[in-house]
Order: structure tokens, then sequence, then C-alpha cells
């Protein structure tokens, strides 16, 4: 299965690199220390959601290296400003764009990138707007899970001054989560605690922090897996991988927070499952993938119990096409070169418009 996967994706990449005709590239990001955006957050400033100057040189000249003109730009405005002023807007309907951009704050930040870009007729490598506003609402995909009978911890919803479906039961261990943030944004070392009513007050001023409501969900102590996931001809998970805490591959109290790396020691390992709980969580990942509508590549992690009951609990339609990434390094572990890792998340998301 790994090597008909590998043969899939060199065959991908053969593929690109040996158009006759190869549009521009157009790569949008956020890099780090020179966000331009009008709102940010004071106490949680997005920073840590960029790129350094060195990861999109790597992941540009990865593409350039196939062959195709590529455009890059440092900010949603100059993206913005080159389309919209564009002398031959008819020749952006040949041009393709690989968005690393978070696109500003609130509901439906991810999908402005891809939105723009289609109403101007530019072809797009990542997910839908539909399938990024719909992974960052976190409330919406826990119940779209839960509907689908795919296994998610109880969750509920906080919007800022009353819950919204019910509440948890006094006594009971929860993690609250902004609803619209990636990369554990918003999320730190006060954020997982013992339910009671008078946590309401932390949860308001929460809200009012980050001008948003909260998931509050059931706490999984476990291991956490994630499983990367590209879609060719069919859905395929490329395998599990591992993702642990100072030492730590069991985490009882330990969880991911913003800017974490600043303070704990964050690994990757190969977990030791049994075969049949791997292909549970490699299926269910698929499904996922799919139920969410994302396209290209994708990420669904899990936290897996000591007993191996296994919960969904994050989900990412656009995994960074960086170093030291889960999808980065599963390609690798698969027997990818590092500039094939790179060039695999713009060849898989460009197969289905080249």
């Amino acid at each position: 299965m790994e090597s008909k996967i590998v043969d899939q994706l060199r065959g991908c990449i053969h593929f690109s690199k040996n158009l006759n005709y190869k549009p521009t590239v157009f790569i949008v990001a956020n890099i780090v220390g020179c966000f331009d955006w009008v709102y940010d957050y004071e106490k949680y400033p997005s920073d840590a959601q960029g790129y350094t100057e060195l990861e999109i040189e790597l992941f540009s000249e990865s593409i350039r290296s196939m062959g195709f003109p590529v455009e890059v730009f440092t900010s949603e405005k100059a993206f913005f400003q080159y389309v919209s002023s564009h002398l031959e807007p008819a020749k952006l309907v040949d041009s393709i764009l690989y968005n690393m951009a978070e696109g500003g704050k609130g509901p439906g930040q991810k999908a402005l990138m891809p939105a723009f870009a289609k109403f101007y007729g530019i072809k797009v490598c990542n997910s839908s707007p539909h399938a990024n506003s719909i992974c960052h609402h976190k409330y919406h995909v826990n119940q779209l899970l839960i509907s689908n009978h795919l296994p998610t911890p109880k969750s509920w919803l906080y919007d800022g001054t009353q819950f919204l479906n019910g509440k948890p039961k006094g006594g009971e261990k929860v993690i609250a989560k902004p609803i619209y943030e990636s990369m554990c944004l918003g999320v730190d070392a006060t954020s997982c605690f013992i339910w009671d009513d008078s946590k309401a007050d932390y949860l308001s001023n929460k809200c009012r922090e980050l001008n948003q409501p909260f998931l509050i969900q059931t706490y999984i102590s476990g291991y956490e897996i994630c499983c990367p996931i590209i879609k060719l001809e069919e859905v395929s998970s490329l395998g599990v991988i591992g993702f642990g805490i100072d030492g730590n591959e069991y985490l009882n109290d330990e969880y991911k927070v913003y800017e974490g790396h600043k303070q704990h020691e964050y690994f990757s390992y190969i977990p030791e499952i049994s075969p049949q709980l791997k292909r549970d969580i490699m299926l269910t990942a698929e499904k996922t993938f799919l139920l969410l509508g994302m396209s290209g590549v994708g990420r669904i992690d899990f936290r897996v119990t000591a007993s191996g009951d296994f919960f969904i609990f994050d989900t990412n339609e656009s995994p960074p096409p960086k170093k030291g990434t889960a999808l980065y390094n599963t390609l690798l572990n698969l027997g990818l070169e590092e500039k094939e890792a790179l060039q695999a998340f713009f060849c898989v998301g460009a197969a289905k418009i080249l």
C-alpha cells in the first residue's frame, strides 16, 4: 500500500514537471513579524501563524525547480492589489493560487483567499472556500462528525454569555478552544480545567479577549496521533504519526498551547499501535476528509486512549508546506526526498486542475 502511494506521489510530481505549458503559480503567505492586518488580538498576536522567509523560499523554490513561474506575495493585501489592478485579467484564468495565508480574523477567515481567487477565475490548489470555512468552525465540525457517527469528544458551545446546547457536568475535565482559530491560538495553560459553574466568568472573559464563541470539549487523555491525507485518484491516508510533549508520548494533562514550542519540547514519533487500530484510524480520517469537503492535502488529529478508543479532536484542510510538520515528516518516512516532499504539497493539490 505504501509503495503504491509513493509511486502515485512521484508520478504526480513527474507529471507536473513534464507539462508542456506551466501556468504561473501565486503563493500568498504571512511572514512572521510582518503581518499587515487591520485587526489582531492584543493577548494573542498572530505571528506564530506566519512563516519565516526561509520556509517560504524553500517551498517556492521547490515549485520553480519543476519549471513553473512563481510569484510570491507576503500579505493578502499585496495579492489583492496585484490581481484587482491586473492589466490583462483574462490571463489570470491560467494561473494557480497556493494559499498559505490566514486571511485575517473571525468567521470564514481562511476562506477569504480561495474565494477571492475563484472570483477572478484563478484556480486554487487548496481546499474550497466552503471546506476552509467549515473546518475553521470547531463546533460545526464537531456536530457534523457526530451526526455521521464518527468518534469525537462531547462538546458544548459558549457564545460569551450562555451555553447554547446544555453544559458540562460538574467535575468533568474539559478544554476550552476558540472556535475560529488555528495553531492553538487562544489556547494556553489555563484552557484545561475541571468544570463547575464558576468557570462561566472565565469563559466570558476569553470570549471577549478573542471576540468569538468558545468550544468546550471533554478532555481526552491519551496518545496524540496525526493522520495526513492526500486526494489523487482516490482519498488515501498516508499512515499515522505521533505527537509528544516534553518527552511524553502518552499525554495526561499535556496539550499543545499557542507558541508552545517556546515553553515545551514538541517531538514526533512513529506510534506503536496494533495494525487493526491503525487501519481504523486511517479509515476514519479518510471519511472525515471526504465529509468536510477537503481536497488536495489534509490532516485529521486524534486522541487515542490507553484502551484503544480514539476520538477526532482537530482537523486541518491546509497543512503548512514546511519542514517538521506531520505531513512533511510522513512523506519523508515514506521515502520521498526533502524537495519531493515539498513538491508533493503543490502537485497533489494541482493535480485536479492541471
